[in-house]
């Protein structure tokens, strides 16, 4: 277990969110879940879904699954509605084993407390842990009136952890994919061979990614509606600014960046078409079939 990889000094609280958007600015918490391990050994867990207040976004849903129905209906545990909530009796043949009482979806507000109260004195850790950490910061400022302290606390994101331990540049890409000293790194000519030799290598291991150029192209970059990433898709699908102070941030929220963008007439040929066209309002749209993002030109 991971207590007995890690030298705990304070517990350790793993958690994540689910939200109806990818800002956390506008993002509602519809699920909150931890795993919270502690020095002596002890191992506890909880999730719960959360009534966000606002109307779950479709994409969003497609994401994870909960739904408007499952929050006025379903039960905060296992998401089933009052009418299949079976209880498990003698009587019963076969029944829905069910090992909690019929809970309805609280508001974050009956929450805030209890989460305030138990994230305090914990290290924390998550993936991309950053997002779910702005966001409940912001809940529990907007909804409670509480600060989350985390002055002094550690935080582990298996994330960050993965791109220290393998980075990411040309040198360490040839010899994990070819099994060969770099040489002559940054030399125009033999990074060129390394990266022609480093692809060789990816594909004749990653037997499963596309032959196909143009499908190779959308499956690196598959959220990218412009090559240089000045505009995204976030994970529910929707176009968001991919740079500046609106970073991350939906792309039809911010119209007057867009229209200072426009005034600029210095971007690349794609990002001055995508613009003109979300200013007639045509935003992009995820094409997941689709054979290319566009390129810039």
């Amino acid at each position: 277990m991971l207590h007995e990889l890690l030298n705990l000094k304070r517990p350790l609280l793993v958690f994540d969110l689910e939200t109806t958007s990818s800002d956390p600015e506008v993002a509602r918490i519809c699920q909150f879940a931890f795993m919270l391990f502690k020095p002596s050994g002890e191992v506890s867990s909880y999730a719960t879904l959360v009534d966000p207040l606002v109307e779950i976004p479709k994409a969003a849903s497609a994401v994870h699954g909960i739904t408007d129905e499952i929050i006025k209906f379903g039960c905060a545990k296992c998401r089933r509605p009052l009418n299949e909530h079976v209880e498990l009796r003698d009587s019963d043949i076969a029944p829905t084993i069910i090992d909690h009482e019929f809970k309805p979806v609280p508001q974050f507000r009956h929450l805030g407390p209890r989460i305030a109260t138990g994230f305090a004195g914990c290290d924390l850790s998550g993936y991309n842990v950053q997002f779910d950490i702005d966001v409940m910061e912001r809940h529990l400022l907007r909804e409670c009136n509480l600060l989350l302290d985390l002055d002094g606390v550690a935080i582990i994101d298996p994330n960050g952890l993965w791109r220290v331990q393998e980075p990411r540049n040309l040198s360490a890409a040839y010899e994990k994919f070819t099994g060969k000293k770099a040489e002559n790194a940054h030399d125009a000519l033999a990074d060129v061979r390394m990266t022609v030799e480093s692809l060789i290598g990816q594909l004749q291991l990653w037997t499963t990614v596309p032959r196909e150029v143009d499908k190779l192209h959308l499956h690196i970059w598959p959220d990218r509606i412009d090559y240089s990433g000045k505009f995204v898709f976030d994970q529910y699908g929707e176009p968001c600014f991919g740079f500046g102070k609106h970073r991350g941030k939906p792309m039809r929220m911010h119209v007057d960046y867009l229209r200072w963008m426009s005034r600029q007439g210095n971007w690349s040929s794609p990002v001055t078409r995508i613009v003109k066209e979300a200013l007639e309002g045509r935003f992009p749209e995820k094409r997941h079939e689709s054979p290319r993002v566009e390129a810039e030109g």
